[in-house]
């Protein structure tokens, strides 16, 4: 087994792991960093997805006062407050550090301000973007940062199966396959972070990236870190902000339509968009509109059938606001983590907790390895993940290992998606226990090589942790809040919000329930209250 060493290890290449890469190359341009990426450099991951684009509080009237009070309300107040905090805060200079030194360029009003759009579940115009291809700019401009970086070593089409940790029990590295060739690496490093995005591809609908499985979120889990028919119909759902209510509800409500016998046809709803005039669409939302017509679509003047997906997964990795988790020299960023967005992560907030907490995760590791000895471990750490992770290519191929895929798939949109309930909760765990052992017995055979069998088989051992890690803790959730609703138990829990913790101990998960701290405002004030209002 080859042998990498490194002083930082970025584990990801989305907006978190190369703002992470830029900003502890920048701090000691004597660090040496290595960046895994799962497919090729600024095109895998979801950062590259993003269409809406970036929350930010440049200008009065907004305030951050108003963005923190937007996200707490969004996210049903079960958001770590403190991370929320340092999202509104650092937003603003992490937007302009991505013009200014970075060259991303967003979109301007005619006096040469950066425009910023309304977007769902804010109280104020606050969205920077770059017409709606906003991720592609970030994107491609974070990659030719990196890519003129000296001490920045990317490792393309390369994946982490483990993490490495010496015996002391912090973190050294990662075990990482060559997607390639088939063969392992060691890859040791005094900080490693986790920064590999989530990726809900155990359900049936997705709108994330196929490549995205989770990995950083059941890595964590291993390693014993906590993860946590025409009718406009809204006004059923929320009258007051109707379609430009909180996506939770609008997903909700679009689901139900359906369940409910109002959808269309073929499973969706409709969304017309008109009414805005059709020079207005094809300038505001230019990739939607030439999305659409490859379909056969004109969004700017016809309604265009669309459903609820599985998009962005708001739990994961805890970490405090510095990016720490709770093992030594662990670090984690983006939407491998839990605790900013609380129950409904608003439109506009993903991209901006990447960014600015891959930066800080950057700056914080460049700080943490100064002085500190390079870890000292073998092979023979790693040997435990490579067996587990070559097993199934001392079996024989087994199709049916696609009958799993489909299976998790089905049982979590059915069970485990926009509604669920007790029975069914309980009915989706015992299908994804059933998957996992069937998976222990499938085979890929020998191919190690650019073996997607292999890969597949990998994608589906990191889902079902994760898919188990969603439906037990969604059991345990004896309410209804954000994306999370229960026909079983449909409002909110009396008592003060809390949050549920997972954590693998002596080999089998356990639960427990933390109150969530109230540190920068609370829902029943006076102030909330009218700030709330008028984001409504």
């Amino acid at each position: 087994m080859d042998t990498i060493d490194a002083d930082v290890l970025v584990l990801g290449a989305g907006g978190a792991g190369l703002c992470a890469a830029l900003h502890a190359a920048d701090a000691s341009p004597h660090l040496r960093v290595a960046v895994v990426v799962k497919g090729l450099l600024g095109r895998a991951g979801c950062t590259r997805m993003v269409q809406g684009g970036y929350n930010a509080v440049l200008a009065a009237p907004d305030s951050l006062e108003a963005h923190l009070l937007d996200t707490l309300a969004g996210g049903g107040w079960i958001n770590d407050q403190e991370l929320v905090w340092t999202l509104v805060t650092e937003s603003p200079g992490r937007v302009l550090e991505l013009e200014s030194r970075y060259g991303c360029l967003f979109d301007r009003t005619p006096e040469g301000r950066i425009h910023q759009k309304p977007f769902a579940g804010q109280s104020h115009d606050r969205t920077v973007h770059k017409g709606d291809l906003t991720g592609i700019e970030i994107m491609s401009r974070l990659t030719e940062q990196v890519l003129a970086r000296a001490n920045i070593r990317v490792l393309e089409d390369c994946r982490a199966v483990d993490l490495v940790r010496d015996d002391a029990g912090r973190a050294a590295g990662a075990l990482v396959l060559d997607l390639r060739s088939g063969r392992f690496l060691l890859v040791r490093a005094r900080a490693t972070l986790l920064a590999m995005g989530g990726g809900p591809t155990m359900y049936r609908v997705i709108a994330c990236s196929a490549d995205k499985s989770a990995d950083g979120i059941a890595l964590a889990y291993r390693a014993g870190l906590r993860n946590g028919g025409g009718e406009r119909f809204m006004a059923r759902y929320d009258p007051a902000r109707l379609e430009r209510s909180t996506r939770d509800l609008v997903s909700r409500a679009s689901f139900l339509e359906v369940t409910e016998g109002r959808g269309t046809p073929n499973g969706g709803v409709w969304i017309d968009v008109s009414h805005l005039g059709a020079e207005t669409v094809e300038r505001t939302f230019r990739g939607m509109v030439k999305r659409c017509r490859d379909f056969g679509r004109d969004l700017a003047r016809e309604p265009v059938e669309v459903a609820p997906t599985a998009h962005f997964m708001m739990g994961g990795v805890v970490i405090d606001p510095s990016c720490r988790t709770a093992i030594e020299g662990l670090f984690a960023a983006g939407e491998d983590t839990g605790g900013v967005h609380g129950a409904n992560r608003l439109g506009g907030n993903g991209v901006g907790e990447s960014t600015v907490f891959g930066g800080i995760a950057g700056d914080v590791m460049a700080a943490f390895v100064e002085g500190r000895p390079s870890p000292r471990v073998s092979s023979v750490a790693a040997e435990p993940a490579m067996s587990r992770a070559e097993a199934p290519l001392a079996r024989p191929f087994t199709p049916a290992l696609y009958d799993l895929q489909r299976r998790l798939r089905e049982v979590m949109w059915d069970r485990v998606g926009l509604v669920r309930d007790g029975d069914g909760l309980a009915t989706a765990l015992a299908e994804i226990e059933a998957v996992d052992g069937a998976l222990r017995t499938a085979g890929v055979g020998g191919g190690r090589a650019l073996s997607t069998a292999w890969q597949d088989w990998l994608n589906l051992d990191s889902q079902v942790i994760v898919a188990r890690l969603i439906a037990a803790s969604a059991l345990a959730r004896r309410e209804s809040r954000g994306a999370h609703w229960r026909r079983d138990f449909p409002a909110p829990a009396p008592g003060p919000p809390f949050s549920v913790h997972v954590r693998l101990c002596n080999g089998l998960p356990t639960h427990s329930v933390q109150p969530v701290v109230l540190t920068r405002a609370r829902p029943d004030t006076v102030a909330t209250r009218a700030a709330i209002e008028v984001g409504d």
